[in-house]
C-alpha cells in the first residue's frame, strides 16, 4: 500500500515539473512566420487575332472583251474554254462552255445555230437549250462579271438572242462547292453580234449589287421599260416599282370613261372618241394612267393582258396606235 501511494507520489510530480518547462518556451518572434510566396498572375491571351489578308479579285475584263484560253470549232460544236478565279480562294478554276446546232440539218447548212449550250465548272454543270419561241439562238461566249465587288464571288454570264429584240441574259455562281443559277434577265450581257453590225447589249452590273437591263413587258402591248434586279439569297430577284414610265401617243376610236385613280373606284374623266392621248404609265401588272388632250389624267385597268376592265373588251377597240404584239 506504501509502494502504491509513492508511485502515485512521484508519477503527479513529474508531471508538474514537465508542465512548468513547457510554459518556460519562449514565445515565437514576428520574423519567424513563414515568408509568402507571389504566384505570377496567369498570362492574359491577347484579344486581337491575325489579320487575315483581303482575297486577291483577278483582274476583269470589260463586258464582250472576255479572252479565251481555248476556241475549238467541229462541226456543229464550238467548245470555249478559260481559267479563272470565281470563288477568290487563289486558284483559278477551269470554265468551259460547249454551244451546240442540233438542228437535224447542222451538219449541211451553211449557217450555225447554237440552240443549246452546256456550261461546266471544276466538274459541275448547268446548261439551257432554245425554246423554240424566245430562245433562237445562243451566243457562244461567256462573260465573267462582277455583280457585287463585296462577297468575293465572281459570276458568269451566258446570252441569247431572241425574235427581233426578245434577248435575254442567263447569270451563273460557282462558290467552290457548286454551280448555281442566280437567274434570267431580259436583254444582252456584253458585244451584240448580230446583223453584221456590233453592239453594246442592255445589261449593265454596277459591282454593289444591282443588275440593270432593258425589260419588255407585254400588258397591254409590247412596250420597254428600265428594269432592276437584285441577288437575295441566292437568286435575282427583281427591284419592283410603283409605276413605270411609258409614253405612248394612241388615238381614242371609242369612248371611255376612266377612273380616278387606282385606289378610286369612281368615274373620272371620259376619253372621247377621235380625240389624242397619251398613256404615261404603267405598274406593269394592270393599271395604266392616261393624259387627255386637255392635259386631264385618269385610269384604266386590264385583265388577261389586253381585255380593259368592266367593258369586256379588247384595248384595241378603244385605242388606235397600240404596237402590235404579232
Amino acid at each position: 500500500m506504501v509502494k502504491k501511494r509513492d508511485m502515485l507520489i512521484s508519477t503527479l510530480a513529474m508531471l508538474l515539473i514537465f508542465t512548468a518547462s513547457c510554459t518556460d518556451l519562449p514565445a515565437p518572434k514576428p520574423t519567424d512566420t513563414i515568408p509568402a510566396v507571389t504566384v505570377p498572375a496567369a498570362t492574359e491571351p491577347s484579344a486581337t487575332e491575325p489579320t487575315k489578308a483581303p482575297p486577291v479579285l483577278e483582274p476583269l475584263e470589260g463586258p464582250g472583251e472576255n479572252t479565251y484560253d481555248e476556241i475549238t470549232t467541229e462541226g456543229s460544236v464550238t467548245t470555249i474554254s478559260r481559267y479563272f478565279d470565281l470563288d477568290c480562294d487563289g486558284s483559278g478554276e477551269k470554265i468551259i462552255i460547249i454551244a451546240r446546232d442540233i438542228r437535224p440539218d447542222a451538219e449541211s447548212s451553211e449557217i450555225v445555230i447554237y440552240s443549246e449550250f452546256e456550261l461546266e465548272v471544276n466538274g459541275f454543270r448547268a446548261g439551257m437549250k432554245s425554246d423554240g419561241m424566245d430562245i433562237d439562238l445562243f451566243e457562244p461566249r461567256f462573260n465573267i462579271t462582277d455583280i457585287d465587288d463585296s462577297d468575293h464571288y465572281r459570276e458568269i454570264a451566258v446570252s441569247w438572242y431572241g425574235e427581233d429584240v426578245y434577248s435575254g441574259t442567263v447569270f451563273y455562281r460557282y462558290d467552290g462547292k457548286s454551280l448555281t443559277e442566280l437567274g434570267k434577265v431580259g436583254g444582252f450581257f456584253g458585244k451584240w453580234f448580230i446583223g453584221g453590225a456590233v453592239d453594246d447589249g442592255a445589261v449593265k452590273v454596277d459591282g454593289k449589287g444591282t443588275v440593270r437591263t432593258i425589260s419588255l413587258s407585254s400588258v397591254l402591248m409590247p412596250w420597254f421599260f428600265d428594269d432592276e434586279y437584285r441577288v437575295e439569297s441566292g437568286k435575282l430577284v427583281r427591284i419592283e416599282k410603283d409605276l413605270y414610265p411609258l409614253e405612248h401617243n394612241v388615238t381614242v376610236l371609242k369612248d371611255l370613261t376612266l377612273r380616278k385613280s387606282r385606289t378610286d373606284s369612281s368615274d373620272g374623266i371620259t376619253l372621247k372618241a377621235g380625240e389624242s392621248a397619251v398613256i404615261t404609265g404603267s405598274d406593269n401588272r394592270e393599271w395604266f394612267s392616261v393624259r387627255s388632250s386637255s392635259g386631264e389624267t385618269g385610269w384604266f385597268a386590264v385583265d388577261d393582258y389586253h381585255m380593259i376592265r368592266g367593258t369586256g373588251l379588247p384595248a384595241e377597240d378603244f385605242f388606235d396606235g397600240l404596237i402590235n404584239a404579232g
